[in-house]
């Protein structure tokens, strides 16, 4: 089981935050949006994938389409939740790394603000395209939408290196969260179990491999 860190500081970061949350997430917040108007493809599958995901916990919260937006999420987001699920689009920015953006109803909520903010979640699934790639500094860090969360106090993160198909990512998320509720498993081993279920079952690479 392999886990990725955009640097020293933050792996040290993360396992102190670790120590310090519950074991075992006990409640979650899940994000969706499905409409993006003209410009940006839509995704359908996205609010099945959020409800997928919070029948898991004892405690839940649903934001999609139109309560999705960035000032309700925002709010949201200092509610002491375990987990933190987005399925949503994502803009990635090369150039300046912590303008890349989640996009979120009427609006979009960017790394720069997601790192000002005070989380108390021992986990933060990115179902969006390339939430894992950031902005390279030499000699620092990566900086993007994963090392946003981590920065804001999330203990760890789920997020994907390219593309996301919309319509396998709540296949995939439904036996992410079981290994982690149902089986009692760290992020990074119910990721590993999952994508081991999905190898087994003959599934490409390129459905599962980007987590």
């Amino acid at each position: 089981v392999v886990s990725y860190a955009p640097s020293l500081t933050a792996l040290d970061f993360s396992l102190a935050r670790a120590a310090e949350l519950p074991t075992h997430p006990q409640s979650i917040l899940a994000v969706a949006v499905e409409q993006f108007g003209d410009s940006v493809p839509p995704l359908p599958h996205a609010s099945d994938e959020a409800e997928l995901a919070a029948r898991f916990f004892h405690k839940s919260e649903l934001l999609c389409n139109s309560s999705a937006t960035p000032e309700i999420v925002i709010a949201k987001l200092s509610g002491g939740y375990d987990a933190l699920h987005f399925a949503t689009h994502s803009i990635f920015d090369a150039q300046f790394g912590r303008l890349s953006r989640l996009l979120l109803h009427g609006g979009d909520l960017q790394a720069d603000e997601i790192e000002q903010l005070s989380l108390s979640a021992r986990l933060a699934t990115l179902t969006a395209c390339h939430t894992a790639a950031g902005q390279t500094h030499a000699g620092e860090e990566v900086t993007g939408l994963t090392q946003a969360f981590l920065a804001a106090g999330a203990a760890s993160a789920v997020s994907s290196m390219w593309f996301v198909d919309d319509e396998k990512s709540p296949q995939i998320v439904n036996d992410f969260y079981g290994h982690l509720t149902t089986k009692k498993l760290s992020p990074a081993f119910a990721l590993a179990e999952t994508q081991r279920k999905w190898t087994a079952e003959g599934n490409p690479p390129l459905d599962w491999a980007t987590f």
